[in-house]
């Protein structure tokens, strides 16, 4: 009875353990990364700014055909009516840009990705400076070797007489 208990608590343990892996894993593979974000983000910010474009459009639409019913013939329903869908417009456009203020605010800014996109290539101009001096030793070494083995092969050749060194 107690081998069975402590193996249906194993079993239970490892049954556990498997699908939190399996969750971590299936997690991992569907989650955003942050260039993916950004894109998103981007994508949502545009089609923000076009209902708002449209909605603005739409108020100035409903704003001149209502001026034009006030002015020429006073149909109180038709009137009516277009105020209503005036300040419909005029309610939406404002949510809108609402929710425009509220996802700058709850996201990485423009200023804030130039700003690291900056240091970041200042960090890379100086990695590079680096490489490029680290570059500059090296061919100074290589040059320096070159005159050496230069130098090597003209003491050789003094040494040996032209029928031996004919290969060099």
């Amino acid at each position: 009875m107690n081998d069975i208990s402590g193996v249906s608590v194993l079993t239970a343990f490892f049954g556990v353990f498997a699908s939190a892996v399996l969750i971590a894993v299936f997690i991992s593979k569907i989650s955003l990364n942050q260039s993916e974000e950004l894109v998103l983000d981007f994508v949502s910010r545009i089609n923000k700014a076009r209902e708002y474009r449209i909605k603005t459009m739409q108020i100035i639409q409903y704003s001149v055909r209502a001026w034009f019913l006030k002015r020429r013939e006073p149909h109180y329903r038709a009137t009516f009516n277009l105020l209503y869908r005036l300040h419909t417009a005029i309610r939406q456009a404002r949510t809108i840009k609402h929710e425009q203020r509220n996802a700058t605010n709850g996201n990485e800014s423009l200023m804030t990705i130039l700003t690291n996109v900056y240091y970041e290539q200042k960090a890379n101009e100086k990695n590079l400076l680096k490489l490029k001096q680290h570059s500059d030793l090296i061919e100074g070494r290589i040059d320096r070797l070159e005159t050496k083995l230069d130098t090597l092969l003209n003491i050789f050749t003094r040494n040996i007489p032209a029928s031996q060194h004919s290969w060099l």
